[in-house]
């Protein structure tokens, strides 16, 4: 059986990686994040509302923007750019104690 809802691969945090790293439009971003997902074109095309030729110019742009050639490629491209942004700004896993500081024990950010 096949789950027909998509779940989100890139974060907010991380279309905002990729908006500001890559310089793409919230658009391009929002077509990367589908593609991300595996979505078809036809599939993100019914998904943002516009034609499939609306939005295979889209993708055209969005290749040229990241100097890749299909998406495959782009992939790649959203992977390193994300990861590099990880290295830079190693987001904590855990914060020590709670809000009064207290306590000594790990605990999971939310």
């Amino acid at each position: 059986m096949t789950n027909s809802r998509r779940m989100a691969v890139l974060s907010e945090q991380e279309l905002t990686v990729l908006t500001d790293g890559l310089r793409l439009s919230t658009r391009q971003a929002e077509i990367a994040r589908l593609i991300s997902q595996g979505m078809s074109d036809k599939q993100i095309a019914w998904q943002l509302g516009i034609s499939f030729g609306t939005l295979r110019t889209h993708m055209s742009r969005l290749f040229q923007k990241c100097d890749v050639k299909d998406r495959l490629e782009l992939l790649a491209r959203i992977y390193v750019t994300v990861n590099d942004s990880r290295q830079n700004h190693p987001v904590p896993l855990f914060q020590r104690g709670d809000d009064t500081g207290t306590s000594d024990s790990l605990s999971v950010k939310a």
